[in-house]
């Protein structure tokens, strides 16, 4: 098991980079930030660009290897560090199938619906003064099919997804708590709401420190988003 310092190349905007860095420090694992800041294009800078050709965060530096994409990386670091073996398996191969059935899923549904849906909603909005209806009511139906495939699949009969343990999977939350900008909490789904509070309980208090960011960030945006605006969302599809 390698102990060698790492690089963690992150921005705290990115829902993926609080993912990986909560596992990171929850493992205490020895790694150096290089923050990449998205707001000022660093990620498409040609210093960054060598580090990830894919202009996106996050990235991580192992001595020489470099690798980017989420999942990838709490994969590698799960099993080239020593960790405690409910992350992700090392000597089950059907729990470790479990925990990729998920991961697998995630980034083509979670990750793409709840992370446009933030942007039509909050992002967008900020950006251009004006909201796209058409857009963000899809994604809004497609964050309401990703939630209630969760909480009837993922969440069906274990604390965890698929699992009844933390895992690597806790990339979930990340992208649930990012819809806390967009004045959701989740109350009215109870499985998701003690699932993030699960996760938090399993990972704080670095959980709430990698969250100050987004408290932040809402008390900024907060006068932009109107109870008017999110009563007309919410007519259309409940989350």
């Amino acid at each position: 098991m390698s102990s060698a310092p790492l690089t963690l190349y992150l921005d705290f905007v990115s829902q993926p980079s609080r993912a990986v860095w909560l596992f990171a420090r929850r493992c205490k694992l020895n790694f150096d930030i290089k923050k990449v800041s998205i707001a000022k294009e660093q990620h498409k800078s040609d210093w960054y660009t060598k580090i990830n050709p894919f202009q996106q965060v996050p990235a991580i530096k192992d001595g020489e290897f470099i690798l980017s994409e989420s999942e990838s990386i709490l994969r590698y670091l799960a099993t080239t560090r020593k960790v405690d073996n409910h992350w992700y398996p090392k000597d089950d191969y059907r729990k470790r199938a479990k925990i990729d059935e998920y991961l697998s899923w995630h980034h083509t549904n979670a990750r793409i619906n709840f992370a446009l849906l933030f942007n039509y909603e909050v992002v967008f909005p900020m950006i251009t003064g004006s909201i796209k209806e058409s857009s963000r009511h899809r994604f809004l139906k497609g964050t309401v099919k990703s939630l209630d495939v969760i909480e009837t699949t993922f969440l069906k009969s274990t604390p965890f997804m698929n699992s009844s343990e933390i895992t690597i999977a806790l990339m979930a939350v990340c992208e649930m708590t990012q819809l806390w900008l967009t004045g959701r909490d989740f109350k009215d789904r109870p499985k998701i709401y003690d699932y993030i509070e699960r996760v938090r309980e399993e990972t704080n208090p670095d959980f709430d420190e990698v969250h100050e960011m987004l408290h932040k960030f809402r008390a900024m945006v907060a006068p932009t988003i109107t109870e008017q605006r999110f009563t007309v969302i919410e007519n259309k599809a409940k989350l």
